[in-house]
């Protein structure tokens, strides 16, 4: 995973972080929906959010199904790197220690 990608990882656990202790705004939610969209189409080759918005639907609902599948293997492929990343986001925001 290249500097980019795990920049983009990296601010969506920033939202997740921050969403976990307050309601976010609406400019917020759709920021960070927008993040997640992004981390997750980062995982399938030839995909970007711009050709993801031109697909149908039943399109859609199946790369975002076959997305999350991604990111959620590659979480579990690395649990070191996924845990220093949330723990960077909290510190970051709430300036807690791991």
């Amino acid at each position: 995973m290249g500097p980019e990608a795990l920049a983009l990882v990296t601010a969506y656990f920033m939202c997740a972080v921050e969403a976990e202790s307050r309601v976010l705004t609406p400019a917020e939610m759709h920021h960070c929906s927008e993040l997640y969209l992004e981390t997750k189409l980062q995982f399938l080759p030839n995909m970007d959010v711009d050709q993801f918005k031109r697909l149908t639907t039943p399109e859609r609902a199946a790369v975002n199904r076959t997305a999350y599948d991604a990111y959620l293997t590659w979480k579990r492929d690395n649990p070191d790197l996924v845990n220093a990343l949330k723990q960077a986001a909290k510190s970051r925001l709430h300036g807690e220690e791991s």
